[in-house]
C-alpha cells in the first residue's frame, strides 16, 4: 500500500432512523344497545364542571374557599356589671332580701371583692355594687354559705374574710314593715380569720352547716367553724 492509502479513514457508520409504529387509529363503531339512555328534565339545571383557577404567581390551582353558614347574631347582654378593674376570678349568686333581686359576689385580680345587687323588677336594670375591702392579693374565692347568711372571700395571700349577709326574704309576704331590709343593705364584715394557709386556692361550704374548708397550694386543707372562726382541723 502507498502512503496515501494508509491515510484514508473510513467514515463513521450512521445509525438508521427508528421507524415509529403508528398508533392504532382504527375507528370504533358502537352497535345499537351499547349506549345508556338518560332522561333530562327541562326544569333540572345542567351542572357545569368547575374550572380550576390558576394562581397568577405559581400557576398552581387556587384552593377552594368554603362559604361558612351565617350563624345567628349573639344577643346583647341584659346588663353589664363593670365594678372590677381587672379579671374576675370568682363569682357566686344568691337570693337577696327583696323579691326578684339577687346578690352577686365576685372577686378579681384587682385585689377587691364586690357584692352587686341586681333588681330584676326595674327597667332598665341598674346594678349597684359594694366593695368588700381588706384583701391584699387577687381574690380567687367568693362563696355564700348554704343558708345564705354568710359570704366568705379568700385571696392568694391567705386572707379569709367572713361577711354578714342581709336576711333573705321569707316565702310569705312580709307583714313587719321593717322586714325585709331596704335594697342595697350593705354587707358588714363579721371577722377576718387569723393567718393559716399560705394562700386560698379553693373554698367550699358544708351543705348542712356553717362550716367551710380551704385548700392551699402547699398541700394542706383547713376546716373552719364560721361562727367562731376557729380551726376545726
Amino acid at each position: 500500500k502507498t502512503m496515501d492509502d494508509a491515510m484514508e479513514v473510513d467514515p463513521p457508520a450512521v445509525p438508521s432512523p427508528v421507524e415509529e409504529t403508528p398508533p392504532d387509529t382504527e375507528p370504533v363503531f358502537l352497535e345499537a344497545g351499547d349506549g345508556e339512555e338518560v332522561e333530562v328534565s327541562d326544569d333540572q339545571p345542567i351542572e357545569d364542571e368547575e374550572e380550576e383557577v390558576e394562581d397568577d404567581v405559581g400557576g398552581a390551582a387556587a384552593p377552594e374557599i368554603e362559604e361558612e353558614e351565617e350563624e345567628g347574631e349573639m344577643s346583647s347582654p341584659a346588663v353589664e356589671i363593670t365594678c372590677h378593674r381587672g379579671p374576675v376570678y370568682a363569682l357566686s349568686i344568691s337570693n337577696a332580701a327583696q323579691p326578684n333581686t339577687f346578690n352577686i359576689a365576685s372577686g378579681g385580680g384587682d385585689d377587691v371583692a364586690f357584692v352587686t345587687l341586681l333588681d330584676l323588677s326595674t327597667s332598665p336594670l341598674k346594678p349597684t355594687s359594694q366593695s368588700l375591702a381588706g384583701h391584699s392579693e387577687s381574690v380567687a374565692n367568693a362563696k355564700f354559705s348554704k343558708d345564705l347568711s354568710l359570704l366568705a372571700t379568700g385571696d392568694y395571700a391567705g386572707t379569709i374574710s367572713l361577711w354578714n349577709c342581709p336576711p333573705a326574704s321569707p316565702a310569705a309576704p312580709a307583714v313587719d314593715p321593717t322586714f325585709p331590709p331596704p335594697p342595697g343593705t350593705p354587707f358588714k364584715l363579721d371577722r377576718t380569720l387569723p393567718p393559716g394557709p399560705t394562700d386560698c386556692e379553693w373554698l367550699a361550704w358544708h351543705p348542712l352547716g356553717n362550716v367551710f374548708a380551704v385548700g392551699s397550694t402547699d398541700g394542706t386543707v383547713w376546716m373552719y367553724l364560721a361562727k367562731t372562726g376557729a380551726v376545726m382541723q
